[in-house]
């Protein structure tokens, strides 16, 4: 578990966590809202290539006309990163509220 966790905050989508997070803080909410729609987009794009692989190519629309279920490591991927559009949200919701 520690060792995950390590993992999760050296990479960049930790690193970028803790600086969309610490611009919260300091109430730049247009910022964190960027970097928290930023890791949307990309944690989207991971789990489409993810999924997709199983059609046997990369980005290959066939795996969602097949409707294959997500295995247990796509699960747990849409899992840990579904509080991204979540934050997302409340940080664009922040800065309008702000502005």
């Amino acid at each position: 578990m520690r060792l995950d966790l390590v993992q999760f905050l050296t990479s960049i989508t930790g690193i970028s966590s803790i600086t969309a997070v610490s611009l919260l803080a300091v109430k730049k909410y247009d910022l964190a809202a960027t970097i928290f729609t930023a890791l949307t987009i990309g944690a989207v794009g991971a789990l489409w290539e993810r999924y997709s692989r199983k059609s046997g190519a990369p980005l290959d629309l066939r795996a969602f006309r097949d409707k294959r279920l997500l295995d247990q490591e796509e699960t747990e991927f849409v899992i840990t990163h579904s509080p991204y559009p979540l934050l997302a949200l409340f940080a664009y919701f922040l800065a309008k509220k702000r502005a």
